[in-house]
């Protein structure tokens, strides 16, 4: 079986990490807001390619105020826009360690899982062949797999 991920995280290394997460998160503003589902499907999507057009909409809106009816709010637009640009720097950093643990959470927990397969199978066959205490080993383990019964032989006629 071959290792393709091979990584340790010592305890206090975790600590630190969770420390700084929680020193990020009181950097957070306070406004930050979660939303629910049915929220979520309510508001109006920002893509990546909205963002030059909102930027165009505000400088034309510093530009000809004028045309502007009043309850637009150009100054809170850029406050938005502003915020929106920064959370959005954010994210992508945060994004791409999530993808990093995710990815590596996947392959080692599927390493360890093959491996824990191998020594429940390795105590299966010698359970089979009768070596001493496999049987337990065996029978302790399937316990993973609950509803699955054990394949009947047939005698042979």
């Amino acid at each position: 079986m071959e290792t393709l991920i091979s990584v340790e995280f010592p305890a206090a290394d975790v600590q630190e990490i969770k420390t700084n997460i929680l020193h990020i998160k009181d950097k957070l503003p306070a406004a930050l807001v979660t939303l629910t589902p049915e929220e979520r499907q309510v508001y109006a999507k920002m893509s990546d390619k909205s963002i030059a057009f909102i930027e165009k909409a505000l400088n034309l809106a510093w530009l000809y105020p004028q045309m502007l009816p009043p309850y637009i709010n150009v100054a809170e637009l850029k406050k938005d826009m502003d915020a929106v640009i920064a959370m959005k720097s954010v994210l992508r950093q945060l994004e791409e360690i999530t993808a990093l643990l995710n990815d590596s959470i996947l392959l080692s927990g599927s390493e360890a899982f093959t491996a824990a397969l191998s020594v429940y199978n390795a105590a299966r066959d010698a359970a089979r062949r009768n070596v001493a205490g496999a049987k337990i080993v065996a029978d302790e383990l399937k316990e993973r797999f609950p509803g699955r019964k054990p394949k009947e032989t047939t005698p042979n006629a």
